[in-house]
């Protein structure tokens, strides 16, 4: 080894068997992270509200996207943007509705998850 290359081992200032202690996360990321499964858990269940008893098979086929991505999204949540997009144009869904509570849902919308379901059990 020539003295000008670098030295292939990095070398620990506080000795070769020390091992730094893990640094606690901080309280903020533990509520923001709160925040973020409290807010994927009101879309999954507004998701449902509007799907009402459709199958996943059925809601991909009106999304493009496949029924087990369609699986996924409605059982842990985090949901993609096209994803998002497609299931308010295929269920007239207002989008500030389905990510935030805000505003209606959209009158079709429930009203044809609410026949679907009628649909279904008769």
């Amino acid at each position: 080894m020539s003295p000008s290359a670098p030295n292939s081992r990095a070398r620990n200032p506080n000795g070769p068997h020390v091992v730094a202690a893990p640094v606690p996360p901080a309280r903020r990321q533990a509520t923001t992270r709160v925040q973020v499964d409290s807010w994927n858990s009101a879309v999954v269940h507004r998701l449902h509200l509007i799907a009402g008893r459709l199958t996943y098979k059925e809601i991909g086929a009106r999304t493009s996207t496949h029924p087990e991505s369609v699986r996924r999204y409605f059982t842990y949540g985090h949901p993609s943007v096209e994803f998002i997009a497609a299931f308010c144009r295929a269920y007239s869904t207002s989008a500030d509705w389905l990510l935030n509570g805000f505003g209606n849902p959209g009158r079709s919308a429930l009203a044809e998850s609410r026949g679907q379901l009628g649909a279904r059990v008769l």
